[in-house]
């Protein structure tokens, strides 16, 4: 991983880099991101890796440990490669003293002034013979490489970028239409030398100055800057999903999403999380600084903090290989976001990642058309409207088509096609052999009205339309031969606390019937009973306790019954 800051010694600080100073708090954010401890120990600076104990330098976390008592104590300070956006405030400053004495004595130094000297210009009317000598110059480097992109778009805040080398720093550039092609667009990188790069995806942080970094690949090869070709080897196509509004997937209802999270699988592991925000844009998670965390449950509540894009570039061609079939892309969609263990099942189990996600592989014709077909999953942007009255049928996940969708009708835009019910919101029924209720008639009760609702062949009951609901009550008959829907079962929804919070474990001790009664509000003694009901139906230690074990089980009983898997 390419560090973005470097360390400088605390007594060699100018007054020139007040505006880079990183806090220690903000630079070992960065340093946290790096998950091999030898890519933060290359590139720190000699003295500074002096000053290290040995046993510092084997563990990542004694390693950032040492690193900030040396910025604590303003020995080092690190300075970032880009300005501030904001200086650090008071209160930022107040908590390391020896900084913010080091900084306010580099205030108080004066800026530096240009002296120029008031000499009269002197005249030479001396004709002299002339002496020519010659220098060699270096070659400037006359090597490029070029990233093409399907269609042609407006400005996007996603931009390109090509690592830092041996010989060169990284470098950066936009995307322009091409004069020759109308069917794409390019980024051209100019000006380098004969060696390896590594590209990147850069994304701008919200909440901090750390932009998100998106790797696509190494040992990128640049080529003479006269080159030309059809299509380049390096191919990024936008991607705008959208999704079934109604059952019968036909291809003229396809709706925005105006809540909930997009996962982009690159060969089976998963690359971007997305959050979708009412307004139809998407927002990147950083995937790659939670996947790093040591624990499990930091890694949970995932925090969208990318600057909001209008689609998804992905990789369609990657040094002249197209990314298709085991290192192909696959993308789900989920009205709520997905637990890391439902994330890391998705990656580590083959068969139920081909169940889950829709697949890219038919974005090949792109090459063979410069185009996207009506096919089953992947269809060009240019869309009709969605008719009045099907509009009317939305659940709360779905949206008309949104002002942001319309602005791209003419870009070429790939737009993969999600179904309606793909990563839905609502509850899974199985029995205690985990055999699935299928095709059962059931009641859900809201709102004083009853809703007659059925499951499907996997047991699943869509709750999707009554997502901002406190709760609701599922009513199934006790058999085939009742009249009645006398076996009732009280799911919470809007009031579902977390389950850190000993109030959302026992909810979802409610929530998967092992207790008539509101948990939260009852005696003790009937929560203990629940928690035992739960241990002695899946084996475990039978102590009416929350303990690791059993937490663990509610866990995974959470992601199949209310997390819509």
């Amino acid at each position: 991983m390419q560090l973005i800051c470097k360390f400088v010694p605390g007594n060699t600080l100018s007054r020139d880099v007040l505006d880079y100073i990183l806090s220690p708090d903000e630079c070992i954010g960065q340093l946290s991101r790096t998950r091999n401890l030898q890519d933060v120990v290359r590139q720190l600076p000699k003295p500074l890796s002096e000053s290290l104990p040995q046993s510092a330098k084997k563990d990542i976390h004694r390693l950032l440990t040492a690193i900030k008592q040396r910025l604590v104590r303003a020995d080092w300070v690190a300075v970032s490669s880009f300005a501030r956006r904001s200086p650090l405030s008071e209160t930022q400053l107040q908590a390391y003293p020896a900084l913010k004495a080091r900084m306010d004595k580099l205030s108080a130094q004066p800026e530096k002034k240009v002296v120029k000297a008031n000499y009269a210009m002197v005249t030479d009317d001396v004709p002299l013979a002339r002496n020519l000598s010659f220098s060699p110059v270096e070659p400037a480097p006359d090597k490029k490489i070029v990233v093409e992109f399907a269609g042609q778009w407006p400005g996007n805040a996603a931009r390109v970028m090509l690592g830092k080398t041996d010989l060169q720093g990284e470098k950066l550039t936009n995307t322009r239409p091409d004069r020759h092609f109308n069917h794409r667009s390019v980024a051209i990188f100019k000006g380098l030398e004969a060696e390896s790069k590594s590209l990147y995806i850069k994304i701008p942080n919200k909440q901090q100055p750390t932009p998100i970094l998106l790797k696509i690949a190494d040992e990128i090869q640049p080529v003479p800057e006269q080159t030309e070709m059809d299509e380049w080897d390096n191919v990024l196509i936008p991607v705008r999903p959208l999704y079934y509004a109604t059952e019968d997937n036909q291809a003229d209802k396809l709706a925005d999403a105006k809540r909930g999270y997009v996962y982009v699988f690159w060969k089976q592991v998963l690359w971007r999380e997305l959050y979708v925000a009412p307004s139809g844009y998407l927002s990147d998670v950083d995937v790659e600084y939670y996947r790093a965390m040591p624990h499990a449950q930091d890694k949970q509540a995932r925090q969208a903090e990318g600057h909001q894009l209008h689609h998804i570039w992905l990789p369609y061609k990657v040094k002249g290989e197209v990314q298709i079939e085991d290192n192909g892309f696959g993308l789900v969609y989920s009205a709520a976001q997905l637990s890391w263990e439902t994330i890391e099942k998705l990656e580590q189990d083959p068969e139920f990642y081909q169940s889950e996600v829709i697949s890219l592989d038919e974005w090949v014709s792109y090459s063979e058309t410069q185009s996207f077909d009506d096919q089953e999953h992947i269809v060009d942007i240019h869309l009709p409207k969605l008719e009045a009255a099907i509009a009317q049928s939305f659940t709360p996940n779905l949206n008309n088509n949104s002002g942001n969708f319309y602005q791209q009708q003419q870009t070429k835009t790939a737009v993969v096609k999600l179904p309606h019910n793909s990563g839905g919101f609502g509850i899974l029924l199985k029995d205690q052999f985990d055999k699935p209720y299928a095709n059962l008639a059931c009641l859900v009760k809201a709102n004083g009205t009853d809703y007659p609702r059925q499951s499907d062949d996997k047991g699943f009951i869509s709750l999707a339309e009554f997502y901002d609901q406190e709760r609701v009550l599922v009513c199934m008959k006790a058999s085939q031969t009742d009249e009645d829907y006398s076996n009732r079962l009280l799911v919470n929804i809007g009031s579902l606390k977390p389950i850190e919070q000993q109030e959302g474990v026992l909810q979802r001790l409610q929530n998967h019937d092992f207790a008539e009664v509101n948990l939260s509000q009852a005696d003790p003694e009937l929560a203990q009973q629940a928690i035992s009901n739960l241990q002695k139906n899946y084996a475990l230690e039978v102590n009416g306790q929350l303990d690791s074990n059993t937490k663990k089980q509610i866990s995974a009983l959470d992601q199949s019954k209310n997390g819509g898997w």
